[in-house]
């Protein structure tokens, strides 16, 4: 649901604090809980999908943005996404900062950081995330940036048409069952192909890689 500031206000008691102090204090206390390591992972992800969900409403936006949460959102889907970084692999950490980015990104300041400084390449890599929900992010990212005049800095990421290419390649389709028996005096043989399913999220993401894969590639 998108607020208002006067709605803000109303919310808001004499004694609270106020939406940018808010933020602030999450950024704070999710930066200290990520310092801590493993050991504070756990609040460090709640902090950080607060300030995800509140990346969704334009009204923070301009918070959100003097309180460097691109930056944020960003170092999150890299360290969160590195093997080798600090207590591993946090695939819900990346998950919840590519949907914050996502969310955030609808801000033009933050698409024209994205496109001018080279942080799309942090996006590319979210494309090999193991959750679906992560990539679908990761794609809408790009599609915002290719429909906000960025399209020749998508389309100069090397890697990328190898990406949309092998997601798009997820079939939707499952491959028939069959069943054939034969019987003869002596045997029974039964031979059984069993399906080819995938969720419903991985077919999103071929869906969508196909749509991005034919507006940016494919004459």
């Amino acid at each position: 649901m998108f607020h208002s500031a006067a709605s803000i206000r109303r919310r808001t008691g004499a004694d609270d604090l106020g939406r940018f102090e808010f933020l602030q204090q999450l950024v704070t206390e999710y930066e200290a809980f990520a310092a801590a390591g493993p050991a504070g992972s756990a609040e460090a992800r709640e902090r950080l999908a607060r300030l995800a969900n509140f990346a969704y409403d334009p009204i923070n936006h301009g918070f959100l943005w003097d309180l460097n949460a691109l930056d944020l959102f960003l170092d999150a889907m890299a360290l969160a996404g590195d093997v080798h970084g600090l207590g591993g692999r946090d695939l819900l950490a990346q998950q919840f900062a590519a949907g914050g980015l996502c969310n955030f990104c609808l801000e033009p300041r933050v698409m024209r950081s994205l496109a001018q400084d080279d942080r799309l390449a942090v996006v590319l890599r979210c494309l090999e995330a193991e959750s679906a929900d992560t990539v679908l992010s990761a794609l809408t990212i790009l599609w915002f940036a290719s429909q906000s005049g960025h399209l020749a800095a998508i389309a100069a990421c090397e890697p990328l048409r190898a990406y949309l290419e092998a997601l798009a390649r997820t079939t939707t389709a499952a491959a028939p069952t069959s069943a054939a028996t034969t019987t003869t005096t002596t045997t029974t043989t039964t031979t059984t192909t069993s399906a080819l399913t995938i969720s419903p999220e991985q077919a999103r993401v071929s869906k969508v890689a196909r749509v991005c894969l034919q507006d940016w590639f494919l004459p």
